[in-house]
């Protein structure tokens, strides 16, 4: 990743931490609370915001990256147990007879 990435990132997970912290004072100062209560939890929402949105990016990368290699579907099915080998052998036996039939 470029450095201007990252620092783009950067910015934007500390304003949105900045707006988190802006909020979270307004309320708290509303609330009947010691001043040092008020500070110390705004800072605390803060730093908690910031990582968040930095673990988010980290997650978000890595989910993005091209070493995961996911199949959502098999393409092919496999024949997993001798049980399932013998009906797959029967239905393919019983539609064989069907066809001299008709």
């Amino acid at each position: 990743m470029s450095g201007k990435k990252l620092r783009v990132k950067q910015v934007r997970n500390l304003i949105s931490a900045l707006m988190s912290g802006a909020a979270t004072l307004i309320i708290l100062l509303i609330a009947p609370l010691g001043l040092s209560a008020v500070i110390t939890n705004t800072i605390l929402v803060m730093i908690a915001s910031y990582f968040a949105g930095e673990m988010t990016d980290f997650v978000v990368n890595v989910l993005r990256s091209a070493d995961i290699e996911v199949e959502l579907l098999p393409t092919e099915r496999k024949q997993s147990s001798a049980a399932g080998q013998i009906i797959r052998t029967q239905r393919d036996k019983h539609f064989d007879s069907d066809e001299d039939v008709g």
